[in-house]
């Protein structure tokens, strides 16, 4: 379409200008195809993503315990020291691994999308697969259970490419940003159980 315009123009203002209206066209093409996004500079983008994100969460994990302190000192003011039932217990969340191992399961050639979760000792990764691949996705689920497990050798990994799974492991992705408790970890044990089948 743009091309028709384009040599409509130059035979209306001779064959000088439609030397230079195909040069800026190329031009133009060539810019547009070098901006184009090339993998490895979409990982650098996503890693520097996830860098801020874990400096956040560093700085938001150092403003924390004045605030316990606080209470620990309001309970030896003279309240009983006895724990609240109704305080769930608190589990150990790792978001570095998490956010690495999506970096991971990211860089396998036809996964488009990753979500993860590292709770205690246990890795689950959930990707989303490009639709040419769908075909190959027991061989992606392989490579992407070796990467991590050589990766994370102290994790019991667990990696699924259903969608469900990985719209579940998505929220719990959040979830566990905002609050650590055990119910979190119950509910990643029951997506675990699914992904088994």
């Amino acid at each position: 379409m743009l091309v028709k315009k384009l040599c409509r123009f130059s035979r209306a203002l001779g064959s000088g200008i439609l030397i230079t209206c195909w040069i800026v066209l190329l031009f133009n093409a060539g810019c547009a195809m070098y901006n184009q996004e090339q993998p490895f500079q979409a990982d650098y983008k996503l890693q520097q993503q996830m860098d801020k994100k874990g400096k956040e969460e560093r700085q938001t994990q150092k403003q924390a315990p004045p605030a316990q302190a606080k209470q620990k000192q309001s309970q030896s003011a003279g309240q009983s020291s006895a724990p609240k039932q109704g305080k769930p217990n608190k589990i150990k969340v790792d978001h570095d691994t998490a956010n690495r191992s999506k970096l991971i399961a990211t860089s396998v050639e036809g996964v488009t999308d990753a979500a993860a979760v590292a709770i205690d000792q246990e890795l689950s990764v959930a990707v989303a697969v490009a639709q040419m691949k769908r075909f190959q996705l027991k061989g992606i689920r392989k490579e992407i259970f070796h990467r991590l497990r050589k990766a994370y050798p102290e994790y019991q990994v667990h990696v699924s490419t259903d969608r469900k799974i990985l719209q579940e492991l998505k929220k719990l992705e959040k979830k566990t940003y905002q609050q650590q408790t055990e119910a979190e970890k119950k509910r990643l044990q029951k997506i675990n159980q699914d992904m088994k089948g």
